[in-house]
């Protein structure tokens, strides 16, 4: 069995990052295996690869393909640093890595509707290579709206849904229990874990204990 994920996210904040970094902790210790993290495209001052190197993933088990200093969708990005993305050499540089690695954790840019040229989707990435997603989900007025249209997006093009995260990014958390009960209610689609929410959670993620306390309560379908 392989383990290869898709990380994705109901919008761009939800904490795909966290997860990522989290699912790659959880991978290595409790399955034993040694995952590589690729972020096919990055966009912003501040680079998620650079993240995972913080929060001690070693650098060579990241990647990425494209790089923007814009903090914007990939298309605007690509348009304002006069560059491009072409879906068949992202796809293709993806599917090379498939096939080479037999646990891979893909982390996405922004949610699935976020452009990546004129003409494809982050959701046309994920349908391209078919790879389980873990949905990214937290608790924001709104979430469980967008976090059912989501679903049901991914659903209509027939990608396998492993199972979502939820993370309290917010710290006022007294409707979190309802909001996933109703999202697993409505989906049928098991919760893996959740990620409490931390206070300066950038330096606090440095410690591997806080990580493991967080990740041990996970289950992977």
């Amino acid at each position: 069995m392989t383990n290869q994920y898709i990380v994705c996210s109901i919008h761009t904040d939800s904490g795909k990052t966290v997860t990522t970094t989290l699912l790659y902790d959880y991978l290595k210790d409790k399955l034993q295996v040694s995952p590589k993290i690729i972020k096919p495209i990055q966009t912003g001052p501040i680079k998620d690869t650079e993240m995972y190197t913080k929060w001690k993933v070693p650098q060579e088990k990241i990647g990425n393909f494209y790089s923007f200093q814009t903090a914007a969708s990939p298309h605007i990005a690509c348009k304002l640093e006069q560059q491009a993305i072409h879906f068949d050499d992202l796809f293709a540089y993806s599917h090379a890595l498939r096939l080479k690695e037999p646990a891979l954790i893909f982390e996405l840019a922004g949610g699935l509707y976020t452009p990546i040229n004129d003409n494809q989707f982050m959701i046309d990435f994920i349908e391209a290579l078919q790879i389980p997603v873990i949905l990214v989900m937290n608790n924001y007025l709104g979430s469980i709206n967008h976090s059912l249209l989501t679903i049901q997006a991914l659903q209509q093009k027939k990608i396998p849904i492993q199972g979502f995260v939820y993370n309290h990014t917010d710290q006022d958390t007294k409707f979190s229990e309802e909001m996933c009960h109703i999202i697993q209610k409505t989906t049928k689609i098991p919760l893996i874990g959740e990620i409490p929410y931390i206070t300066n959670l950038e330096n606090q993620f440095t410690s591997e204990n806080i990580r493991k306390k967080i990740y041990q309560a996970w289950c992977l379908p």
